[in-house]
């Protein structure tokens, strides 16, 4: 069995989205089948575990990577030493392309 994704605005449920879906169709005068639910349930679970690797590799914001680039430039330590690298370095260490 697939694991269930924790929901957040940004990953809603599978309810919600098949509530979604459902009202969409609805409205164009159709009605999905509790087999078409199940299906599009198991796609979007499949959907989300295939995305593990996406979620895991989260490098610092953008603003935080500036600003660790601007004291690495403005310390004079711009180089595999530095937070910069090392913060980033890491991410990609604990989270490699498989």
């Amino acid at each position: 069995m697939i694991e269930q994704p924790d929901h957040t605005p940004e990953n809603p449920s599978l309810a919600e989205a098949h509530f979604a879906k459902h009202n969409l169709i609805d409205a164009q005068g159709l009605s999905p089948t509790a087999e078409e639910l199940k299906a599009e349930e198991t796609r979007l679970l499949e959907e989300y575990a295939s995305s593990q690797y996406q979620r895991d590799r989260r490098y610092p914001r953008v603003g935080d990577q500036l600003d660790l680039l601007w004291h690495a430039i403005d310390d004079e330590t711009l180089d595999k030493t530095s937070d910069f690298y090392t913060k980033l370095k890491k991410v990609k260490d604990d989270n490699p392309k498989g």
